[in-house]
């Protein structure tokens, strides 16, 4: 490692000529990055929420999603890269490719990855619904929500399916990698993301305040466990990114948990400690990362691309499978 890189890493500021300010500093940048979306998603509802009364905004729903996805892709498509200048310039060409959203190829690949580890993390989802709904007593499919909350999860995922990818993946990650090592960048990337969800404790406080909503206790709990189980999704979303170097899969990947995840949520009590537990290490938490992991270690290996990442501490295996490979190549060829 180089003297440079070492002082990147102890200083978290990096010395590059043709970076903005934010982007040579890393630390700053994530800090202002993550005030700045928590304050573009509960801004726009709160003050949709004074402009409207309660039964108009519950019958005209997809108005406020529709708000929700702008304000947030001003953030990330306008004021992030030109404006802020990150992760590196003020140049939107140079931030579709510094964020990967530009590479695409190979298609089926990066589909493939998105689809197959998002099938994988829904059937871990329905494991835990249904093995939380055999603990209360309950037994059989059947699914708490299915037509219209399904419809309408359609174009609701599309907001933290495409920006929290662009944000946490893309943006964030890319920062991190700048002045840390890839493991540490993606649990450090993992954690940001699980931790974010605290802005949904935050939101209630702000509806508590501003229009009397009261506001519910049991969800505090609940939203600590949430902050877990995203925390590992967040690892291994920010371990395919590395990985592969396309935000494409994660988009994907992230878009169809949120979509898909009415059918199989089971018509159980949400809120018991069982089902808790369940989502988080066997629903969305821990078994599907580990697993999810080992599904992107394959691919990357069986179909190999000249620029695949090769990962300390999480590739241990496969690069000691590479270099035994090698050594016998040398070997027969000697």
């Amino acid at each position: 490692m180089t003297k440079t890189k070492k002082s990147e890493r102890k200083t978290g500021r990096v010395i590059d000529p043709d970076a903005t300010f934010l982007g040579n500093h890393p630390r700053y940048s994530i800090m202002i990055l993550f005030f700045l979306y928590a304050f573009f998603i509960i801004t726009p509802s709160l003050l949709y929420r004074s402009f409207a009364n309660l039964s108009f905004i519950l019958t005209h729903m997809y108005l406020f999603h529709i708000i929700n996805f702008f304000s947030v892709a001003i953030l990330w498509a306008i004021i992030v890269p030109l404006v802020l200048g990150l992760p590196n310039k003020r140049d939107f060409i140079d931030y579709a490719k510094s964020i990967r959203i530009a590479k695409i190829k190979p298609v089926l690949r990066s589909i493939g990855l998105g689809i197959i580890t998002a099938i994988i993390t829904l059937t871990f989802m329905l494991l835990a619904n249904y093995l939380a709904t055999l603990i209360n007593g309950q037994v059989g499919y059947e699914p708490a929500f299915l037509v219209d909350p399904f419809t309408i999860n359609i174009y609701t995922s599309l907001m933290p399916g495409i920006w929290e990818e662009v944000a946490f993946r893309g943006v964030m990650l890319v920062l991190i990698l700048k002045v840390q090592k890839k493991h540490l960048s993606i649990i450090g990337n993992g954690l940001l993301f699980g931790v974010f969800h605290s802005v949904n404790i935050l939101a209630g406080f702000l509806n508590a305040i501003f229009f009397g909503v009261e506001y519910n206790r049991e969800n505090f709990i609940p939203t600590l466990f949430q902050i877990v189980y995203t925390s590992m999704l967040g690892i291994f979303l920010a371990y395919m990114f590395v990985k592969t170097k396309m935000l494409l899969p994660c988009i994907i990947m992230h878009y169809l948990i949120d979509g898909l995840s009415t059918l199989v949520t089971l018509n159980t009590e949400p809120l018991t400690w069982s089902f808790l537990c369940f989502m988080t290490f066997v629903g969305i938490g821990f078994l599907p990362m580990i697993i999810n992991i080992l599904i992107v270690r394959g691919f990357s290996f069986w179909f190999p691309e000249p620029d695949d990442e090769i990962i300390p501490f999480f590739d241990t295996f496969l690069v000691r499978e590479q270099r035994l490979k090698q050594y016998k190549k040398d070997i027969r060829s000697a």
